[in-house]
């Protein structure tokens, strides 16, 4: 049996564990060492943190950042004329959105404030906000 079988078996045999284990590696690579920081201690470096900030640093995931909360999964995989498709799409429904606001009682402007800020912290839920699918203006998907 190879290493790599040995592996996949344990994983198998010990889900929680592995799914721990690979949520604290994951931790450890964005933060550059492992575990916390306590006073007085030097923290043990992430041997794999330099590669996921060059990966982090690409322009394909600078793309997937910039344009996956608006135009969803597979921006980085579109043609050009998918893409301003897709793009023309968002701006047409966005422009709908805003004559739709410009037909709101006072009311109805203050229900939909409120809902925007209480999803600011969240980017789908604003992008659900946006795009008039958000439960508080009565038309969730």
């Amino acid at each position: 049996m190879t290493a790599t079988e040995r592996k996949r078996a344990w994983r198998a045999r010990n889900p929680e564990r592995s799914r721990e284990a690979e949520r604290l590696r994951a931790a450890a690579r964005r933060a550059g060492h492992w575990g916390e920081w306590t006073l007085g201690s030097t923290p043990k470096p992430c041997a794999s943190a330099e590669s996921y900030e060059r990966y982090e640093r690409t322009t394909q995931r600078f793309l997937q950042r910039t344009f996956w909360p608006r135009y969803g999964a597979g921006t980085t995989k579109m043609t050009d004329e998918e893409f301003r498709a897709t793009g023309d799409a968002f701006m047409t429904e966005l422009a709908r959105q805003v004559r739709r606001i410009d037909t709101l009682t006072p009311e109805e402007i203050r229900v939909e404030s409120a809902a925007l800020l209480a999803a600011m912290t969240d980017p789908t839920e604003v992008f659900r906000l946006v795009t008039g699918q958000h439960s508080a203006l009565g038309n969730a998907s």
